[in-house]
This record gives C-alpha cells, structure tokens and sequence, in this order.
C-alpha cells in the first residue's frame, strides 16, 4: 500500500479525536474564523505541514504561506517514506507516532497561542525570539497582510491602515515577483484600505460574508 492511504489511516482517528475534520489532504480544526491546518505533503518523501489559514482574508485555495514544515523529531524518517513505495504498518506507525508527539510538544501549543485574531494580532508583534518557527516572520508583505486585515477585522482600522500602507511599500519594493504580482497586491492594499474607511457595520457584513464564503470555498 502506498504512503499516503497507510499514513492517513493511522493519523486520521487521532486527529478526529482532537476536533479535526479533514478536507483532501488537509487536517483542519476552525476556530473564531480561523482554520487550524495540518497537511501531508507528498512532493516525493512524505513530510507533514502545519498551517493558520485566517477566513477573513481574501482567498482561493487552502494556502501553506502562514504555517512551516512540522520537524524535527521525525525529519530523518521520511527519506524511508517515499510517496512511490510501499510503506509497511510498521513504518507508518512509527511516523505518525513520532508526528503526533511533535504535535503535541510544538504545534498545538502553537496553535493556542494565536488562538483568535485578538491572540494573533498579539503574536504578530512578538520579538523574534518569542515567536514559533510556525510564524516567525517580522515584516515583509506576508506579515503585513496577516496583520492589516486582522486589523481591520478587530475594528482597528487606525492600526491597519499602517500596516497596509506597509503591505503596499513592500510590495511595490518586491524585485522577485512579476510587474503583474506588483499591481494586484498593490491594488489589493488599496482595497484593503477602501475597508478601512467603510462604517462598522459595512465592514462587519463584509467579514462575516467573507468568512461564510471561504470557509464553504475551502472546507465545504
């Protein structure tokens, strides 16, 4: 039997213990408009991946961008486990049960602490040294688009439209991605601040859509 139908069997009954539902090969578990994300990954040795995937920003598809590889404890596994051999009960047993410990030790404590968006936009201003190797960006645009419509979801539309006029800088500042990349995040910053400018109400509705949108789109 090949990787991944083995591995999921043993993996799936302990995550459905835990509150997690499972969509392709994405485990996910939402909690206050956040979706709680593990994935196996399959590129050609098997690793695990864990992930946030917040429903109140604008997306297509379940992404990887706030989340990071689950390691170490079993990393040195998976160049046994390839995604085109078979994979004994032994073997799969072995890996998930070394997953599921990382789990526990690292990725749910994670997980708790950005817990809500009120949890996250705290993370997100940690020190370097105080944040999981799960999030442990400072700057850039990923983190500045995580914290400007956290912003903007929270209410705290004076906060956000800092961190959006930085999301558009760094943006605009990006030389390893397309001219077209550079337009539609630019446009999106300005989108994001149009938000910002709305009544409360108006963005409230524009949320509480968003996030029913998504989390059907993504996990319906």
């Amino acid at each position: 039997m090949g990787a991944s139908k083995k591995l999921n069997g043993f993996l799936s009954p302990y995550l459905k213990e835990k509150g997690y539902n499972k969509k392709g090969s994405c485990y996910y578990k939402i909690e206050n408009h956040i979706a709680f994300c593990i994935s196996l990954d399959f590129p050609s040795c098997v690793r695990a991946w864990c992930h946030i995937l917040p429903l109140y920003m604008p997306t297509e598809f379940i992404h990887l961008d706030y989340g990071n590889t689950i390691e170490p404890k079993y990393v040195n596994r998976q160049s046994f486990l390839s995604k085109y051999d078979d994979v004994t009960d032994e073997q799969a047993s072995r890996w998930v049960n070394e997953l599921t410990q990382e789990l526990e030790a690292s990725v749910f404590p994670f997980f708790n602490l950005v817990g809500s968006p009120e949890a996250l936009a705290k993370y997100c201003v940690l020190p370097k040294e105080r944040k999981s190797r799960y999030l442990p960006y400072e700057g850039g645009e990923k983190l500045y688009r995580l914290q400007g419509y956290t912003a903007l979801y929270l209410g705290k539309t004076f906060r956000a439209k800092g961190y959006i006029k930085a999301y558009k800088k760094a943006a605009l500042e990006n030389q390893h991605i397309s001219p077209k990349l550079v337009q539609e995040r630019s446009a999106e910053a300005d989108e994001m601040l149009r938000l910002a400018l709305l009544p409360k109400k108006e963005r409230n509705e524009y949320f509480s859509t968003l996030c029913d949108t998504n989390r059907k789109a993504m996990f319906g």
